[in-house]
């Protein structure tokens, strides 16, 4: 059930796939990809996962924020701007 996964994932996710629409070439694609992806690094939800998933595999997450509606736009421009 998508609704189980983070919900900031989530929202970058349907973030990245509309805007990607809009992006000149695959090179262009990539590089926004590739921030994406690491920005993720450093953030709870990813180490949250992999508790869930590897470390406890009690395969209960408990996301920050809990639902989609905690997800505000100033938590994803990270995920789409220069560092």
């Amino acid at each position: 059930d998508v609704l189980t996964k983070s919900p900031t994932s989530l929202k970058v996710a349907l973030r990245a796939i509309r805007q990607a629409r809009g992006l000149p070439n695959l090179e262009r694609a990539l590089e926004v990809e590739y921030r994406i992806s690491t920005t993720f690094l450093d953030t709870h939800d990813f180490v949250e996962g992999i508790r869930a998933q590897l470390i406890d595999k009690d395969r209960r997450p408990r996301w920050n924020p809990a639902s989609l509606s905690g997800v505000g736009d100033a938590q994803l421009e990270p995920f789409f701007t220069s560092p």
